[in-house]
């Protein structure tokens, strides 16, 4: 076991860990130890920010968690289940683990715990590079514990379990040894690749939720398109749901729209880009979607039936913004990058940072000054003259106000035609 120099700075400077001063004082006070565990370790080691703080009590984390909100203010939400309670405060959120064993009855399944030493608390986690802890209080502070050769795994870049059945136990870290060995350029050492392999298929009984949190997670790295290439050839994909793939043109629709670094939530519908309706709301389900998610994926058959329209030399810019209206704006997105029609990009970018904000300088008060009445009339005027606007027919208030004259005086000679034909039949 090794001591790390001026931990409190780099965790000050590297970790998003509140209050820390605060936190120690409440583990010594009731005679608790302390640690910084997991990814946040990692990262402290690599000279990585991190975002997590994952932090573990060898004693009863609820009793620290009350202790300290106390002190700080926060709130206190325990999970006597998995041995945990979280802190919320305005401004941040802090998980306070009991360190822990963990038995898994079955492929998928949740974990049953009990408490444990941080050694067996350690040596419970997905890989060595995880599988470390520094000691936070008590005359050991700053201690790293590495039961495993965590330390070792990181200077040769390798991505390691820690037995053969870790992959059976939770199958998610199938998706996670694979999203780490896209961030850090790492090698899944080969024993541990070929069990990989042979556990592909326990994907199929993870819960939706659980997948989808793994999902986000992929989708919000650096090069997400990698990494599904990469599950995509080992079957993981595909052991998820027989729909679900990433071939060549998802990994140029992924690269084009990660280049302009826009709107992440677009990459859930390039991701169902080209499946159907049944499939799409299947798949939905089956990842458990939230709300918006499934909004912007089940849009997708009918933002693309539209594409060809969109290319059209004869489609005005504000039939344009009439057709794209109604679609959610990752879905636009998404077509941005999965096209190849030149013209569809430009069009759909104008909407998207020009078009869609467009809006008649007259409102409905305007309008009725000038003697357009209230009713039904009144709004099909403003769709034209936002209309108008986009074709750049009109440019000013005063193109506007001439504009809704005329048509208000054709509105007056149709119905003073339809008063007189209707006179005329009636004699």
């Amino acid at each position: 076991m090794t001591r790390e120099p001026n931990l409190i700075d780099k965790l000050t400077l590297n970790i998003g860990l509140p209050n820390l001063e605060e936190l120690i004082e409440v583990a010594d006070e009731l005679g608790m130890p302390l640690y910084l565990v997991g990814g946040p370790v990692r990262d402290l080691r690599l000279n990585r920010t991190s975002v997590d703080a994952d932090v573990a009590v060898e004693g009863d984390a609820a009793t620290v968690a009350v202790e300290f909100a106390a002190r700080v203010g926060g709130e206190v939400v325990r999970h006597p289940a998995f041995l945990t309670a979280t802190v919320k405060s305005d401004y941040w959120v802090l998980d306070l683990t009991t360190t822990r064993s963990e038995e898994y009855p079955g492929p998928g399944a949740l974990p049953r715990v009990r408490p444990a030493s941080i050694e067996k608390d350690l040596l419970r986690r997905d890989f060595t590079i995880n599988a470390m802890a520094i000691r936070l209080n008590g005359p050991m502070t700053g201690e790293l514990i590495d039961p495993a050769g965590g330390v070792r795994d990181l200077k040769n870049g390798v991505i390691r379990v820690l037995h053969e059945d870790s992959f059976k136990d939770d199958p998610t870290r199938i998706l996670r040894a694979t999203r780490y060995e896209t961030r850090f350029r790492y090698i899944i050492e080969p024993d541990t690749f070929g069990w990989l392999v042979s556990d592909v298929g326990c994907l199929a009984t993870v819960s939706g939720v659980r997948l989808r949190h793994e999902i986000e997670r992929i989708l919000a790295e650096a090069e997400p398109d990698l990494t599904l290439r990469r599950l995509d050839r080992l079957g993981g994909l595909a052991a998820i749901d027989s729909d679900l793939s990433f071939d060549e043109q998802k990994m140029r629709a992924f690269s084009a729209h990660l280049g302009s670094r826009t709107e992440i939530t677009a990459l859930w519908p390039l991701l169902f880009w080209d499946l159907s309706d049944v499939q799409i709301n299947r798949l939905s389900q089956r990842l458990a979607l939230t709300k918006r998610q499934s909004q912007d994926t089940a849009a997708v058959p009918q933002i693309r039936a539209i594409e060809k329209q969109l290319a059209s030399r004869e489609t005005r810019r504000s039939q344009v913004a009439e057709m794209l209206d109604p679609f959610p704006t990752a879905t636009i997105w998404a077509l941005i990058a999965a096209t190849r029609r030149e013209t569809v990009k430009h069009r759909c970018l104008d909407y998207l940072l020009n078009a869609r904000s467009v809006r008649p300088r007259l409102r409905g008060d305007d309008l009725i000054a000038l003697g357009v009445p209230r009713g039904a009339e009144l709004g099909q005027i403003l769709h034209r003259l936002r209309s108008a606007r986009l074709d750049h027919e009109v440019t000013s208030r005063e193109d506007e106000e001439r504009f809704v004259r005329r048509l208000a005086a054709r509105g007056d000679e149709a119905d003073e035609h339809a008063k007189q034909t209707a006179s005329s039949r009636s004699s």
